[in-house]
Protein backbone atom coordinates (compact mmCIF):
# COMPACT_ATOMS: atom_id res chain seq x y z
CA UNK A 1 0.00 0.00 0.00
CA UNK A 2 2.83 2.39 0.89
CA UNK A 3 4.49 1.62 -2.42
CA UNK A 4 1.28 2.42 -4.32
CA UNK A 5 0.88 5.73 -2.48
CA UNK A 6 4.54 6.59 -3.15
CA UNK A 7 4.11 5.86 -6.85
CA UNK A 8 1.03 8.08 -6.98
CA UNK A 9 2.93 10.93 -5.30
CA UNK A 10 5.83 10.54 -7.71
CA UNK A 11 3.42 10.53 -10.65
CA UNK A 12 1.81 13.77 -9.46
CA UNK A 13 5.19 15.44 -8.98
CA UNK A 14 6.46 14.37 -12.39
CA UNK A 15 3.18 15.22 -14.12
CA UNK A 16 3.15 18.77 -12.75
CA UNK A 17 5.73 19.70 -15.37
CA UNK A 18 6.59 18.25 -18.73
CA UNK A 19 10.30 18.15 -19.55
CA UNK A 20 10.72 18.04 -23.30
CA UNK A 21 13.55 15.96 -24.70
CA UNK A 22 14.39 18.90 -26.93
CA UNK A 23 16.09 22.06 -25.74
CA UNK A 24 14.11 24.09 -28.28
CA UNK A 25 10.33 24.30 -28.71
CA UNK A 26 8.53 26.43 -31.30
CA UNK A 27 5.16 28.11 -30.80
CA UNK A 28 3.35 29.73 -33.72
CA UNK A 29 -0.10 30.30 -35.17
CA UNK A 30 -0.34 26.65 -36.28
CA UNK A 31 0.02 25.09 -32.84
CA UNK A 32 -1.30 27.75 -30.46
CA UNK A 33 -3.86 30.53 -30.08
CA UNK A 34 -1.63 33.03 -31.88
CA UNK A 35 -3.12 34.51 -35.04
CA UNK A 36 0.17 35.99 -36.18
CA UNK A 37 3.76 34.71 -36.06
CA UNK A 38 5.18 38.25 -35.90
CA UNK A 39 5.62 38.84 -32.15
CA UNK A 40 7.15 42.12 -30.96
CA UNK A 41 7.11 41.78 -27.18
CA UNK A 42 6.81 38.88 -24.78
CA UNK A 43 6.53 39.05 -21.03
CA UNK A 44 5.65 36.85 -18.08
CA UNK A 45 3.60 38.28 -15.23
CA UNK A 46 1.96 36.31 -12.41
CA UNK A 47 2.50 33.03 -14.31
CA UNK A 48 0.70 34.39 -17.35
CA UNK A 49 2.46 34.95 -20.66
CA UNK A 50 1.74 38.06 -22.69
CA UNK A 51 2.48 38.12 -26.40
CA UNK A 52 2.17 41.44 -28.23
CA UNK A 53 2.10 41.47 -32.02
CA UNK A 54 1.49 44.34 -34.39
CA UNK A 55 -2.24 43.64 -34.30
CA UNK A 56 -3.23 42.17 -30.94
CA UNK A 57 -2.41 41.24 -27.37
CA UNK A 58 -2.49 37.53 -26.50
CA UNK A 59 -2.73 36.39 -22.87
CA UNK A 60 -1.92 32.73 -22.17
CA UNK A 61 -2.42 31.18 -18.73
CA UNK A 62 -1.08 27.72 -19.61
CA UNK A 63 -4.54 26.43 -20.55
CA UNK A 64 -6.36 28.96 -22.68
CA UNK A 65 -5.54 31.83 -25.03
CA UNK A 66 -7.28 35.19 -24.62
CA UNK A 67 -7.04 37.67 -27.49
CA UNK A 68 -7.39 41.43 -26.92
CA UNK A 69 -7.79 43.57 -30.02
CA UNK A 70 -8.94 46.94 -28.75
CA UNK A 71 -9.07 49.35 -25.84
CA UNK A 72 -12.19 51.49 -25.39
CA UNK A 73 -13.17 50.79 -29.01
CA UNK A 74 -9.70 51.88 -30.11
CA UNK A 75 -8.65 49.15 -32.54
CA UNK A 76 -5.28 50.80 -33.07
CA UNK A 77 -3.69 50.50 -29.64
CA UNK A 78 -1.97 47.23 -30.51
CA UNK A 79 -2.29 47.50 -34.29
CA UNK A 80 0.04 50.50 -34.42
CA UNK A 81 2.98 48.36 -33.31
CA UNK A 82 3.79 51.10 -30.83
CA UNK A 83 3.68 49.07 -27.61
CA UNK A 84 7.24 49.07 -26.24
CA UNK A 85 6.77 47.76 -22.72
CA UNK A 86 4.42 46.76 -19.92
CA UNK A 87 4.48 46.11 -16.19
CA UNK A 88 2.27 44.68 -13.44
CA UNK A 89 1.29 46.51 -10.26
CA UNK A 90 0.60 45.02 -6.81
CA UNK A 91 -3.11 44.59 -7.65
CA UNK A 92 -2.21 42.56 -10.75
CA UNK A 93 -3.23 45.37 -13.09
CA UNK A 94 -1.19 45.44 -16.30
CA UNK A 95 0.04 48.81 -17.56
CA UNK A 96 1.07 49.15 -21.21
CA UNK A 97 3.35 51.78 -22.75
CA UNK A 98 2.58 52.81 -26.33
CA UNK A 99 4.81 55.41 -27.94
CA UNK A 100 1.98 56.64 -30.19
CA UNK A 101 -1.18 56.27 -28.11
CA UNK A 102 0.03 56.60 -24.54
CA UNK A 103 -0.36 54.62 -21.32
CA UNK A 104 -3.15 52.10 -20.76
CA UNK A 105 -4.26 50.11 -17.69
CA UNK A 106 -5.86 46.64 -17.87
CA UNK A 107 -7.43 45.17 -14.73
CA UNK A 108 -8.23 41.76 -16.22
CA UNK A 109 -11.59 42.75 -17.66
CA UNK A 110 -11.59 46.45 -18.53
CA UNK A 111 -9.18 48.83 -20.24
CA UNK A 112 -8.52 52.45 -19.36
CA UNK A 113 -6.43 54.98 -21.25
CA UNK A 114 -4.63 57.35 -18.89
CA UNK A 115 -5.68 60.95 -19.42
CA UNK A 116 -3.41 63.85 -18.42
CA UNK A 117 -2.61 67.36 -19.58
CA UNK A 118 -5.97 69.05 -20.12
CA UNK A 119 -7.89 65.88 -21.01
CA UNK A 120 -5.47 64.86 -23.73
CA UNK A 121 -4.27 61.28 -23.79
CA UNK A 122 -0.83 60.83 -22.28
CA UNK A 123 1.14 60.34 -25.51
CA UNK A 124 4.51 58.90 -26.50
CA UNK A 125 5.19 56.52 -23.61
CA UNK A 126 8.17 54.23 -24.22
CA UNK A 127 8.42 52.14 -21.05
CA UNK A 128 6.80 51.55 -17.67
CA UNK A 129 8.10 49.94 -14.45
CA UNK A 130 6.87 49.54 -10.87
CA UNK A 131 8.85 49.67 -7.64
CA UNK A 132 7.37 49.66 -4.11
CA UNK A 133 3.96 50.53 -5.51
CA UNK A 134 5.25 53.50 -7.52
CA UNK A 135 4.75 53.63 -11.28
CA UNK A 136 7.49 55.16 -13.43
CA UNK A 137 6.90 55.86 -17.13
CA UNK A 138 9.27 57.22 -19.77
CA UNK A 139 8.19 59.67 -22.44
CA UNK A 140 9.33 60.71 -25.90
CA UNK A 141 8.69 64.38 -25.19
CA UNK A 142 8.24 65.08 -21.47
CA UNK A 143 10.89 63.16 -19.56
CA UNK A 144 9.78 60.81 -16.77
CA UNK A 145 6.40 60.38 -15.04
CA UNK A 146 5.87 59.18 -11.46
CA UNK A 147 2.52 57.96 -10.12
CA UNK A 148 2.00 56.95 -6.46
CA UNK A 149 -1.61 55.82 -6.96
CA UNK A 150 -3.08 59.25 -6.33
CA UNK A 151 -0.88 61.96 -7.82
CA UNK A 152 1.09 62.24 -11.04
CA UNK A 153 4.47 64.00 -11.15
CA UNK A 154 6.57 64.85 -14.17
CA UNK A 155 10.37 65.29 -14.29
CA UNK A 156 11.86 67.05 -17.31
CA UNK A 157 14.74 69.46 -18.12
CA UNK A 158 12.63 72.45 -17.11
CA UNK A 159 11.97 71.31 -13.53
CA UNK A 160 14.78 68.87 -12.72
CA UNK A 161 18.41 67.96 -13.43
CA UNK A 162 17.36 65.57 -16.20
CA UNK A 163 19.19 66.67 -19.34
CA UNK A 164 16.77 65.46 -21.99
CA UNK A 165 13.04 65.17 -22.64
CA UNK A 166 13.45 61.95 -24.65
CA UNK A 167 13.59 58.99 -22.27
CA UNK A 168 13.58 55.42 -23.58
CA UNK A 169 14.12 52.42 -21.25
CA UNK A 170 13.69 52.30 -17.46
CA UNK A 171 15.09 49.99 -14.76
CA UNK A 172 15.21 49.96 -10.96
CA UNK A 173 18.25 48.67 -9.06
CA UNK A 174 18.23 46.71 -5.80
CA UNK A 175 18.60 49.95 -3.80
CA UNK A 176 15.47 51.44 -5.33
CA UNK A 177 17.26 53.92 -7.60
CA UNK A 178 15.48 54.57 -10.89
CA UNK A 179 17.67 54.47 -14.01
CA UNK A 180 16.73 55.65 -17.48
CA UNK A 181 18.34 55.71 -20.92
CA UNK A 182 18.03 58.83 -23.02
CA UNK A 183 19.85 60.66 -25.80
CA UNK A 184 23.58 60.57 -25.02
CA UNK A 185 23.07 59.75 -21.34
CA UNK A 186 22.02 57.25 -18.70
CA UNK A 187 20.23 58.84 -15.74
CA UNK A 188 20.17 57.74 -12.11
CA UNK A 189 17.53 59.14 -9.74
CA UNK A 190 17.82 58.24 -6.03
CA UNK A 191 14.62 59.97 -4.94
CA UNK A 192 16.30 63.32 -4.37
CA UNK A 193 19.21 63.78 -6.74
CA UNK A 194 19.78 63.11 -10.43
CA UNK A 195 23.12 61.83 -11.76
CA UNK A 196 23.74 62.01 -15.49
CA UNK A 197 26.27 59.64 -17.08
CA UNK A 198 27.17 60.94 -20.52
CA UNK A 199 30.07 60.91 -23.03
CA UNK A 200 31.83 63.64 -21.00
CA UNK A 201 32.12 61.59 -17.79
CA UNK A 202 31.80 58.01 -19.04
CA UNK A 203 32.54 55.88 -22.13
CA UNK A 204 28.89 55.67 -23.28
CA UNK A 205 28.27 56.86 -26.87
CA UNK A 206 26.16 59.75 -28.15
CA UNK A 207 22.97 57.72 -28.52
CA UNK A 208 20.36 56.12 -26.27
CA UNK A 209 20.83 52.68 -24.77
CA UNK A 210 18.53 50.14 -26.42
CA UNK A 211 18.01 48.42 -23.07
CA UNK A 212 19.23 48.60 -19.48
CA UNK A 213 19.04 45.90 -16.80
CA UNK A 214 20.60 44.90 -13.48
CA UNK A 215 22.14 41.58 -12.45
CA UNK A 216 21.93 40.08 -8.96
CA UNK A 217 25.12 41.94 -7.95
CA UNK A 218 23.43 45.25 -8.80
CA UNK A 219 25.68 45.85 -11.82
CA UNK A 220 24.11 47.90 -14.60
CA UNK A 221 24.18 46.46 -18.13
CA UNK A 222 23.35 48.56 -21.19
CA UNK A 223 23.20 47.72 -24.88
CA UNK A 224 24.15 50.07 -27.70
CA UNK A 225 24.81 49.87 -31.42
CA UNK A 226 28.54 49.62 -30.67
CA UNK A 227 28.57 47.02 -27.90
CA UNK A 228 27.70 45.92 -24.39
CA UNK A 229 28.39 48.23 -21.43
CA UNK A 230 28.71 47.33 -17.74
CA UNK A 231 28.74 49.77 -14.83
CA UNK A 232 29.82 48.27 -11.49
CA UNK A 233 29.34 51.28 -9.24
CA UNK A 234 32.58 53.07 -10.10
CA UNK A 235 34.05 51.44 -13.18
CA UNK A 236 32.74 51.03 -16.71
CA UNK A 237 33.59 48.01 -18.87
CA UNK A 238 32.89 47.95 -22.60
CA UNK A 239 32.61 44.80 -24.73
CA UNK A 240 32.88 45.38 -28.47
CA UNK A 241 34.39 43.78 -31.57
CA UNK A 242 37.76 45.44 -30.99
CA UNK A 243 38.44 44.49 -27.37
CA UNK A 244 36.49 41.27 -26.73
CA UNK A 245 35.24 38.01 -28.22
CA UNK A 246 31.72 39.36 -28.64
CA UNK A 247 30.55 38.13 -32.10
CA UNK A 248 28.20 41.05 -32.79
CA UNK A 249 27.93 44.48 -31.17
CA UNK A 250 24.64 45.97 -32.43
CA UNK A 251 22.52 44.83 -29.48
CA UNK A 252 18.98 45.18 -28.13
CA UNK A 253 16.85 43.64 -25.37
CA UNK A 254 18.54 42.03 -22.34
CA UNK A 255 17.22 39.32 -20.00
CA UNK A 256 19.32 38.21 -17.01
CA UNK A 257 19.13 34.92 -15.13
CA UNK A 258 21.65 33.95 -12.42
CA UNK A 259 24.01 36.69 -13.70
CA UNK A 260 23.95 35.18 -17.19
CA UNK A 261 22.94 37.64 -19.89
CA UNK A 262 20.69 36.72 -22.83
CA UNK A 263 20.76 39.44 -25.46
CA UNK A 264 18.82 39.99 -28.69
CA UNK A 265 20.85 41.31 -31.61
CA UNK A 266 19.59 44.24 -33.65
CA UNK A 267 20.91 43.31 -37.11
CA UNK A 268 19.60 39.78 -37.67
CA UNK A 269 22.54 38.14 -35.94
CA UNK A 270 20.55 35.96 -33.57
CA UNK A 271 20.81 35.86 -29.79
CA UNK A 272 23.82 36.04 -27.47
CA UNK A 273 24.54 34.34 -24.16
CA UNK A 274 27.19 35.92 -21.94
CA UNK A 275 28.31 34.35 -18.66
CA UNK A 276 30.68 37.16 -17.73
CA UNK A 277 33.60 35.55 -19.54
CA UNK A 278 32.46 33.81 -22.71
CA UNK A 279 30.00 34.74 -25.44
CA UNK A 280 27.85 32.17 -27.25
CA UNK A 281 25.84 33.02 -30.35
CA UNK A 282 22.55 31.31 -31.27
CA UNK A 283 21.33 31.54 -34.87
CA UNK A 284 19.00 29.57 -37.11
CA UNK A 285 21.88 27.48 -38.44
CA UNK A 286 23.05 26.22 -35.03
CA UNK A 287 19.89 26.22 -32.89
CA UNK A 288 16.10 26.04 -32.92
CA UNK A 289 15.76 29.81 -33.12
CA UNK A 290 12.94 30.55 -35.58
CA UNK A 291 14.48 33.76 -36.87
CA UNK A 292 17.85 35.50 -36.73
CA UNK A 293 16.01 38.68 -35.77
CA UNK A 294 14.73 38.15 -32.20
CA UNK A 295 12.53 40.98 -30.96
CA UNK A 296 12.28 40.32 -27.23
CA UNK A 297 13.14 37.75 -24.58
CA UNK A 298 11.67 36.85 -21.19
CA UNK A 299 12.61 34.08 -18.73
CA UNK A 300 10.09 32.09 -16.67
CA UNK A 301 10.52 30.45 -13.27
CA UNK A 302 11.56 27.16 -14.89
CA UNK A 303 14.45 28.83 -16.71
CA UNK A 304 12.75 28.66 -20.11
CA UNK A 305 13.79 31.51 -22.38
CA UNK A 306 10.77 32.75 -24.35
CA UNK A 307 12.05 34.52 -27.45
CA UNK A 308 9.76 36.65 -29.62
CA UNK A 309 10.60 36.61 -33.34
CA UNK A 310 9.04 37.50 -36.68
CA UNK A 311 8.38 33.77 -37.27
CA UNK A 312 6.81 32.81 -33.95
CA UNK A 313 8.07 32.20 -30.43
CA UNK A 314 11.13 30.07 -29.73
CA UNK A 315 11.40 28.53 -26.24
CA UNK A 316 14.85 27.42 -25.10
CA UNK A 317 16.21 25.74 -22.01
CA UNK A 318 19.50 23.95 -21.61
CA UNK A 319 18.74 20.38 -20.55
CA UNK A 320 15.22 20.44 -22.00
CA UNK A 321 12.30 22.84 -22.09
CA UNK A 322 9.92 22.55 -19.12
CA UNK A 323 6.31 23.33 -19.93
CA UNK A 324 3.20 23.03 -17.79
CA UNK A 325 0.95 20.08 -18.59
CA UNK A 326 -1.47 22.29 -20.54
CA UNK A 327 1.15 24.16 -22.50
CA UNK A 328 1.75 23.34 -26.13
CA UNK A 329 4.60 23.90 -28.52
CA UNK A 330 6.47 21.95 -31.13
CA UNK A 331 9.75 20.08 -30.75
CA UNK A 332 12.56 21.18 -33.02
CA UNK A 333 13.71 19.03 -35.92
CA UNK A 334 17.34 18.38 -36.86
CA UNK A 335 18.92 19.07 -40.24
CA UNK A 336 22.13 17.88 -41.88
CA UNK A 337 24.24 19.04 -43.49
CA UNK A 338 23.75 22.59 -42.31
CA UNK A 339 24.65 24.72 -44.21
CA UNK A 340 23.56 22.59 -47.19
CA UNK A 341 24.17 22.89 -50.92
CA UNK A 342 22.44 20.13 -52.90
CA UNK A 343 20.14 18.35 -50.42
CA UNK A 344 19.21 18.66 -46.78
CA UNK A 345 18.11 15.77 -44.57
CA UNK A 346 15.42 16.63 -42.01
CA UNK A 347 15.11 14.36 -38.98
CA UNK A 348 12.12 14.46 -36.65
CA UNK A 349 10.23 12.35 -34.14
CA UNK A 350 6.52 11.61 -34.52
CA UNK A 351 4.35 11.04 -31.48
CA UNK A 352 1.92 8.97 -33.59
CA UNK A 353 1.86 7.52 -37.12
CA UNK A 354 0.21 9.42 -39.94
CA UNK A 355 0.56 11.23 -43.25
CA UNK A 356 3.41 13.72 -43.16
CA UNK A 357 3.72 16.97 -45.07
CA UNK A 358 6.58 19.49 -45.00
CA UNK A 359 6.38 23.21 -45.72
CA UNK A 360 9.49 25.35 -46.22
CA UNK A 361 9.59 29.13 -45.86
CA UNK A 362 12.15 31.83 -46.45
CA UNK A 363 13.46 33.85 -43.51
CA UNK A 364 10.94 36.54 -44.51
CA UNK A 365 8.06 34.06 -44.19
CA UNK A 366 7.38 33.49 -47.91
CA UNK A 367 6.59 29.91 -49.06
CA UNK A 368 9.62 28.22 -50.62
CA UNK A 369 8.44 24.64 -51.07
CA UNK A 370 5.83 22.04 -50.10
CA UNK A 371 6.43 18.27 -49.88
CA UNK A 372 4.44 15.11 -49.16
CA UNK A 373 6.42 12.51 -47.21
CA UNK A 374 3.49 10.08 -47.15
CA UNK A 375 2.64 7.72 -44.31
CA UNK A 376 5.28 7.44 -41.60
CA UNK A 377 5.34 5.44 -38.39
CA UNK A 378 5.65 6.66 -34.82
CA UNK A 379 9.20 7.48 -33.70
CA UNK A 380 12.23 8.76 -35.57
CA UNK A 381 11.76 9.65 -39.25
CA UNK A 382 13.43 11.73 -41.92
CA UNK A 383 12.87 13.37 -45.28
CA UNK A 384 15.42 14.63 -47.83
CA UNK A 385 14.66 17.93 -49.57
CA UNK A 386 16.38 18.69 -52.90
CA UNK A 387 17.80 22.20 -53.01
CA UNK A 388 18.39 22.76 -56.72
CA UNK A 389 15.71 25.47 -56.83
CA UNK A 390 16.68 27.09 -53.52
CA UNK A 391 18.90 30.19 -53.70
CA UNK A 392 21.41 30.82 -50.94
CA UNK A 393 19.80 32.01 -47.73
CA UNK A 394 18.13 31.01 -44.45
CA UNK A 395 14.98 28.86 -44.38
CA UNK A 396 12.71 27.37 -41.75
CA UNK A 397 10.30 24.48 -42.09
CA UNK A 398 7.25 22.88 -40.50
CA UNK A 399 6.74 19.11 -40.50
CA UNK A 400 3.04 18.30 -40.00
CA UNK A 401 1.49 14.99 -38.98
CA UNK A 402 -2.07 15.28 -37.77
CA UNK A 403 -2.06 17.83 -34.96
CA UNK A 404 1.69 17.54 -34.38
CA UNK A 405 4.03 20.17 -35.82
CA UNK A 406 7.82 19.96 -35.80
CA UNK A 407 9.78 23.11 -36.58
CA UNK A 408 13.33 23.60 -37.73
CA UNK A 409 15.62 25.66 -39.89
CA UNK A 410 18.55 25.33 -42.28
CA UNK A 411 20.84 27.43 -44.43
CA UNK A 412 21.48 26.99 -48.14
CA UNK A 413 24.93 28.07 -49.24
CA UNK A 414 25.93 27.75 -52.92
Amino acid sequence: MKKIILNIILFIIISSNLIAADEWVAIDKNNSGLKSDYIDIIGIRNNKKYFISNEALYIYDGKTWDIKLNIENNDYYFRTGGVHGFAEDSQNNIWFANRYLGLAKYDGSEWKLIILHDDKSMRSINDVVFHNGILWASSDTLGIYRFDGNEWQNFNPDNSEILYNYIYKLAVDSSGNVWASCNSAIIKYDGSNVTNYNPENSPIPKEYARDIAFDSDNNLWATYSNGLYKYAGENWTVYNLENSEIPVQDLGIIAIENNILWICSRNAQGMLKFDGTNFEQFKMDNSGLLSNAPRDISIDTNGNKWIATIAGVSVYREGGVILGVEEGGSPAGKTAPNPAEQTVNIEYTLAAPGNVSIEVYTSAGSPAGSYKAGWQEEGGNNYIIPLSNFPSGSYYYKVRCGKQVVNGSFIVRK
